[in-house]
C-alpha cells in the first residue's frame, strides 16, 4: 500500500489514497465497504476523505441516527427494516444513502441482519469499520458477504493494529458504546427520553443562571451536545451562562465536539464562546473577566470530573448548579474514618442493619475516594440491594467494561484501574454485579441476560485455559465467580445452559482439571438440580476429579460429590465421604470448622440432635469471617432445628435469631436447605404465623421465577407440615389439561395426611398412569415407611411440636430428586418432533439428528458413542458435519436448536432457558 505523508496522515499514520479511491468508488456503484480495521475516525479519517470526494453525491446518515428511530412496538424485523428505509429516503432527498457505523462493535447480529435488509431493498450502502483488536467480530461481519450488493475490502491486521495503536491512544469511550447498545436493544425509547431530560435541565438551570453539569460521550454524544448548542442559541447574547459536557471516561474526539459548536481551534475561548479543556489543562482554568466563555467543554475523566467542580466553584461571578453530579458533603460522615475501606464497611454495616438511607448517603463518598475497580464493583451492588436502583444505572453506565459485558469486546487486561490480581476478580465480581442490577430493574430482557452470563463464563474459564489470571487469582474467580456465575443463571431460569456448559468443555486430559466444570457441577449440586442424567454425569465427572490424591481440586471435588449424595437423600454415602478425613490438612483450621458443620448437618438431618449441636460449638461459629457458601447462616438454621427436637426452645429461639446478624446476605449456594431448616426450626417452636408468611414468600418467589422444581419441593414440605393450602401450588406448576394431575394430588396429600399406606400406592399408580413415573416412584418410596417413628422411618414420625403427623424433611429431599424433571414420556414426544424436524427441514440425516439431539442434551462424544453403538471418532466426525449443516459452533447452540425448532423446552420443568 502507498501511504500520504504529512498532514493527510492519521495521528502519524499514512491513509491509503488508493483504498480511499476504492471505497469511493464502491459506494457510488451502490456496493456496500465493509472494511475490517477501523481507519475511519478522526477529522483526517478514510470515511471523511471519501466523504470530501463524494461531497454532493451521497448523503451520510450516522449509524447513531438510525438507533434513534424506535423499534417497532411488535418487534418485527421487517417492520423495523421498512420504518428505517422510508425515514432514509425521506432524509437523503433521492441522493444514495450511506450508513456510516463508526464502531461496529455496536452491529449486533440484529443489526447485522437490519443494514443487509436494507442493501437488499435498494438505494442503501453500508460502510462498516470495526477496530482490529476486537477479536472475534469479523466472522459477523463477514455475514454480510454473501450478498450481492456488499463488498469486504481487506485491511491487513498488522497495518489496522498500528493505525489503532497511535490514533485512538486511549481516547475512545467505551462507555459510549453501552449507552447505545442498551438503548436500542433494552430500552427503545431511552434515548429520546434522556435527550429530552438533558433539555429540560439545561433550560432549568440556565434559566436561573448555574452551569449545567452533563455527560456526553461517544455515538450520541453528537445528538446530545447539538441539543445543547440550540440551548445556547436559545439563551441572550451577555447573559452570564455556561454548559460543562463532561466526557465521560474518554467521551468523544474533542475535534468532534468542537466542531458541532463551530469552533476551529483546539484549544482558548473562540468566537463561538466555547471554552475546551483538556485534562491538562485544567488547573489553568479561569472564568474571569469579559473573555468569560458561555460554555465549557471539557474533555475529562470521571476521576477528575470532582476536581473540575471544584475549579468551577471557586470561580468568581458564576453560581454552580449541578444537574447530574454533586459534590459530597463530608459532614455526613459523622466521625467514619475517610478510607474507602472504611466507609465501605460502614455501608455493608447500615445495609445489614437496614438503614438504607445512611448506605446511601456515604456512597457518593466511595466515589469520590477511589475508582478502584473493587470499589466500583462494591459500590453497584450495595445501591442495588438499597434499592436504589436510577443511581446504580448511573454507576452502571459509567463503567468502560459494561460495553464488554454486552459486546464481547477487551480483554480483562484492557480494562482501566486493574494493577493487580484483586482487581481482575473484582471485575469479575462487578460483571456479576451488573447482571444483577439488569434482572432487578428489568431493563434488559431475558435473551440479553443469557448473552452476558454466557460471556463472562467464558471469559473466566478462557482466562484460565490461557494462564493469564494466574493460579491464585483463579481459585478466588472459582469461588466467587464461576459458582455465582451459574448459580445467577439459575436464578434467571438458565439452568439448561448451565448443564451443557459442565460437559462441553470436559478438559480432564494429561492430568488437567477444568476447574469450571468443577465450579458448575458445584453449582448444579447445591442448587438441588441432580436427577436422572445429570445426576449421573454429575457423579462421574466428581469421582473423575477426586481421583486426583491431594491439592485443592481433589478436595473440592469431594465436598462436591458430598454435597451431591447430601441432596440426593444418600445420606450414608454423603456421611462416608465426610469421614475419609479429606478435609483436613496442615493450616487448614477453616476447613476442620467446614467438615465440623457438614457433619453437623447430616446428624442433624439423620435425627442424631445432640450430636449436631456439639458440633456446632463457638469455634465453628467463627466461620462468619469465612463463609463462601453461607455455611454458618446453614449451620445455625440446622442448630436451631436440632435444639427445637430436643425441647430448648430458647436456645433454638436464640440460634434462629442469630442467623439475621450472622452474615452480609443469604446464599445461593445453601439458600434452599437453609430455608428447609429455618421454616422447620419456625414450626418446630411454635411461631406458625411465621412459617406460614416465610413458606408462602418462597414458594410465591419461585413461582415467579419459573422454578417449577423447587417451588414443588416446598410445597411438598409444606404439605407435610399441614399446610394444606399448598397443594394449589402442586396442580399450578405441572401442566394438567385434563384435571387428573390435580385430582391425583389431592389422593396423594390424603394420603400423606392420613398415614395410610394402600392410598399412597394409589395414588402412586394414578401418577404413572399419567406418564409421572419418577413421582411415582417417590410416593410409593414414601408408602414403605412404617408408622411407628422407628429410624428409617422418621419422615412418617409425629412432627417434633407434637401438632401435626405427617412426612418431613426426609421424604421432602427425595421428593426434590423426583419432582425436578419432566414426566418421561414428554422426552419421547420431543425426540420425535425433532427427528422429524431436522430431517425435513434442517437436512440432517437420521443418525444426524438423533446424534444433535444427545449432543444438545448435554452428551459427551463418549456417551453418544456408547448410546449408538460407535467409536468415539464416528461421533467427532458426525458432530464436525453437523456443526457445519446447522452453522452452529457449539454444543450449547445444538441446545437452542433443539428448544427452538422441537417446540418444547427441553429438560427440566424448572427451566426456562
Amino acid at each position: 500500500m502507498t501511504g500520504i505523508q504529512g498532514s493527510d496522515a492519521v495521528w502519524g499514520y499514512p491513509l491509503d489514497e488508493d483504498l480511499v479511491q476504492r471505497v469511493g468508488d464502491s459506494l457510488l456503484n451502490g456496493y456496500g465497504a465493509v472494511l475490517d480495521g477501523d481507519i475511519g475516525a478522526g477529522r483526517h479519517g478514510i470515511i471523511h476523505r471519501v466523504l470530501e470526494g463524494l461531497s454532493g453525491k451521497v448523503h451520510l446518515v450516522q449509524f447513531s441516527a438510525l438507533v434513534l428511530v424506535p423499534w417497532s412496538e411488535t418487534g418485527d424485523r421487517q417492520d423495523h427494516v421498512d420504518a428505517l428505509h422510508a425515514w432514509l429516503l425521506g432524509e437523503s432527498s433521492g441522493l444514495p444513502i450511506v450508513v456510516y457505523v463508526g464502531n461496529s462493535y455496536m452491529v449486533t447480529e440484529e443489526w447485522i441482519a437490519v443494514l443487509g435488509a436494507l442493501v437488499i431493498t435498494g438505494g442503501v450502502s453500508v460502510l462498516a469499520l470495526s477496530y482490529t483488536r476486537q477479536q472475534g467480530r469479523e466472522p459477523e461481519l463477514s455475514r454480510l458477504a454473501h450478498l450481492d450488493r456488499i463488498r469486504i475490502l481487506p485491511i491487513s491486521l498488522d497495518e489496522a493494529r498500528a493505525w489503532i495503536q497511535s490514533a485512538l491512544n486511549g481516547s475512545v469511550s467505551q462507555t459510549a458504546v453501552f449507552q447505545l447498545w442498551s438503548a436500542a436493544a433494552g430500552q427503545r425509547h431511552f434515548l429520546h427520553f434522556l435527550a429530552l431530560d438533558w433539555m429540560e435541565a439545561g433550560y432549568l438551570c440556565l434559566s436561573e443562571g448555574h452551569w449545567v453539569v452533563s455527560g456526553v460521550s461517544g455515538p450520541i454524544g453528537e445528538h446530545t451536545a447539538s441539543l445543547w448548542k440550540r440551548i445556547l442559541e436559545s439563551r441572550p447574547q451577555g447573559e452570564r451562562t455556561a454548559i460543562e459536557l463532561v466526557a465521560l471516561s474518554g467521551g468523544l474526539p474533542l475535534s468532534a465536539l468542537l466542531k458541532i459548536v463551530d469552533a476551529d481551534e483546539l484549544d482558548g475561548v473562540h468566537d463561538s464562546g466555547i471554552l475546551e479543556i483538556g485534562p491538562s489543562h485544567l488547573h489553568t482554568v479561569r472564568l474571569r473577566g469579559e473573555a468569560a466563555p458561555r460554555a465549557v467543554v471539557a474533555h475529562v475523566g470521571p476521576g477528575r470530573a470532582s476536581m473540575l467542580l471544584n475549579l468551577l466553584k471557586k470561580s468568581a461571578g458564576y453560581p454552580v448548579g449541578v444537574s447530574q453530579a454533586k459534590l459530597f458533603d463530608w459532614e455526613r460522615l459523622s466521625g467514619v474514618e475517610t478510607s474507602p475501606e472504611r466507609i465501605m464497611e460502614e455501608i455493608e454495616r447500615s445495609i445489614s442493619d437496614g438503614n438504607v438511607q445512611r448506605a446511601l448517603e456515604l456512597l457518593p463518598a466511595v466515589f469520590e475516594l477511589s475508582e478502584s475497580v473493587r470499589f466500583k464493583a462494591a459500590r453497584l451492588i450495595a445501591l442495588i440491594r438499597c434499592g436504589h436502583l436510577s443511581i446504580a444505572m448511573q454507576e452502571v453506565m459509567g463503567l468502560p467494561m459494561a460495553d464488554w459485558l454486552l459486546n464481547g469486546e477487551g480483554d480483562f487486561r484492557d480494562w482501566p484501574g486493574i494493577v493487580s490480581i484483586a482487581d481482575q476478580v473484582a471485575n469479575i465480581r462487578l460483571a456479576y454485579g451488573i447482571i444483577e442490577y439488569f434482572a432487578h430493574s428489568g431493563a434488559s430482557s431475558a435473551a440479553e441476560q443469557f448473552r452476558m452470563i454466557e460471556r463472562v463464563g467464558e471469559v473466566v474459564r478462557d482466562k484460565y485455559e490461557k494462564n493469564l489470571l494466574g493460579d491464585k487469582a483463579y481459585k478466588i474467580c472459582t469461588a466467587d465467580g464461576s459458582v455465582a456465575l451459574a448459580q445467577l443463571s439459575m436464578h434467571f431460569g438458565h439452568s439448561r445452559w448451565i448443564e451443557n456448559q459442565i460437559y462441553v468443555h470436559p478438559d480432564l486430559q494429561g492430568g488437567m482439571l477444568s476447574q469450571w466444570q468443577v465450579a458448575l457441577d458445584t453449582a448444579l449440586v447445591w442448587a438441588g438440580r441432580v436427577d436422572g442424567g445429570v445426576h449421573r454425569r454429575s457423579e462421574m465427572t466428581l469421582l473423575n476429579h477426586q481421583s486426583f490424591e491431594s491439592g485443592s481440586i481433589a478436595r473440592d471435588a469431594r465436598l462436591q460429590l458430598f454435597g451431591l449424595k447430601l441432596v440426593s437423600g444418600d445420606w450414608v454415602a454423603a456421611k462416608a465421604i465426610l469421614d475419609d478425613g479429606w478435609m483436613g490438612g496442615k493450616s487448614a483450621t477453616n476447613l476442620n470448622h467446614e467438615s465440623l458443620l457438614y457433619s453437623g448437618l447430616l446428624d442433624s438431618l439423620m435425627g442424631r440432635h445432640q450430636e449436631a449441636i456439639a458440633k456446632f460449638g463457638p469455634e465453628v461459629l467463627q466461620l462468619k469471617t469465612y463463609d463462601p457458601r453461607g455455611l454458618l447462616r446453614l449451620a445455625l438454621a440446622a442448630t436451631a432445628s436440632s435444639y427445637a427436637a430436643l425441647g430448648d426452645l430458647e436456645a433454638g429461639r436464640a440460634a434462629l435469631f442469630s442467623i439475621d446478624v450472622a452474615a452480609d446476605t443469604k446464599s445461593f449456594t445453601s439458600g434452599r436447605f437453609e430455608t428447609l431448616f429455618h421454616i422447620q426450626a419456625l414450626h418446630d417452636l411454635g411461631n406458625m404465623e411465621a412459617a406460614a408468611t416465610a413458606w408462602l414468600e418462597t414458594v410465591g418467589e419461585d413461582r415467579r421465577r419459573g422454578n417449577a422444581s423447587w417451588a414443588l419441593l416446598e410445597a411438598t414440605v409444606a404439605i407435610s407440615h399441614g399446610y394444606l393450602e399448598f397443594v394449589d401450588a402442586l396442580g399450578e406448576l405441572v401442566p394438567d389439561v385434563s384435571g387428573r394431575f390435580s385430582e391425583a394430588c389431592g389422593q396423594f396429600v390424603e394420603a400423606f395426611r392420613a398415614h395410610r399406606r394402600d392410598p399412597l400406592l394409589s395414588a402412586a399408580a394414578s401418577m404413572e398412569e399419567l406418564g409421572h413415573l419418577r413421582l411415582s416412584g417417590v410416593i410409593r418410596e414414601i408408602a414403605t415407611f412404617g408408622d411407628d417413628g422407628t429410624p428409617g422411618s422418621r419422615a412418617y414420625a409425629p412432627n417434633r411440636s407434637g401438632t401435626v403427623g405427617a412426612p418431613g424433611l426426609e421424604a421432602s429431599i427425595i421428593a426434590a430428586r423426583a419432582l425436578s424433571v419432566s414426566p418421561l414420556h414428554e422426552d419421547a414426544m420431543i425426540r420425535e418432533h425433532w427427528l422429524k424436524h431436522s430431517v425435513e427441514q434442517l437436512g440432517l440425516t437420521t443418525r444426524q439428528a438423533e446424534i444433535a439431539r444427545l449432543a444438545g442434551l448435554g452428551s459427551s462424544n463418549r456417551e453418544i458413542a456408547e448410546e449408538l453403538d460407535m467409536s468415539i471418532r464416528t461421533a467427532e466426525s458426525h458432530l464436525y458435519q453437523i456443526f457445519g449443516k446447522l452453522g452452529v459452533r457449539k454444543r450449547s447452540d445444538l441446545n437452542r436448536l433443539l428448544q427452538v425448532h422441537a417446540g418444547l423446552i427441553v429438560g427440566n420443568t424448572g427451566s426456562t432457558s
